[in-house]
């Protein structure tokens, strides 16, 4: 549950309270999002390994004019996309699952913080803007619990892409490694911009 304290005005001190009731949550929903990331990871693996039988299967099916490596290679897309269908769903589910839990999790502690509080915090943040802003907050930490699953599958399967690239066409993975980079950089840049402006805009209101 949150601390019953008043969450102090200072900028540091309100994002170390906010990420130590999200790490309280993902604790709390751990088995869920351990499920999730490993449907994750399956779905990209599955992903993954298509294209390579594609290339399997033109190199020494299609061009050697051999019918069976072309029905093996058929054989074996079929399950990989069967697989990746499951682990997609599957994780999906979880993901659900996650995001359901964390709103209703940061509901009840904000709601349990908002009557706790003491007079002088009753002034100072009435409760009923606590309950409503519990629905904003609710669902922003919900959607992030919910993106943990594919975030970490993503994560995983990019150096994965990489390796492959390289071994197939160095040039294609320095190209793919550079905009990766590059994309990552932007959007630390444009995250770090609207954490700003959101706080500002919260100080104002």
């Amino acid at each position: 549950m949150l601390d019953r304290r008043i969450v102090p005005v200072d900028p540091n001190a309100r994002r170390r309270a906010a990420w130590q009731l999200i790490g309280r949550l993902v604790r709390r929903h751990s088995r869920i999002l351990r499920k999730a990331i490993l449907a994750g990871i399956g779905w990209q693996a599955a992903g993954i390994a298509v294209p390579i039988v594609l290339g399997w299967a033109i190199d020494n099916g299609i061009e050697e004019d051999n019918r069976a490596v072309i029905w093996i290679a058929g054989g074996a897309i079929l399950v990989l996309g069967a697989f990746e269908a499951a682990c997609g769903g599957y994780r999906h589910n979880n993901a659900c699952r996650a995001h359901m839990g964390g709103s209703v999790g940061t509901r009840e502690e904000l709601i349990a913080a908002a009557l706790d509080l003491d007079a002088e915090g009753r002034d100072t943040y009435p409760p009923g803007e606590i309950v409503t802003r519990a629905d904003s907050d609710a669902d922003q930490i919900g959607v992030q619990l919910d993106v943990i699953g594919h975030t970490v599958a993503f994560a995983v399967s990019v150096p994965v892409v990489l390796v492959c690239l390289f071994v197939i066409d160095p040039v294609l993975a320095g190209a793919v490694l550079v905009t990766t980079v590059v994309t990552g950089l932007v959007v630390g840049r444009y995250s770090a911009v609207w954490e700003r402006r959101s706080e500002a805009a919260q100080d104002a209101a």
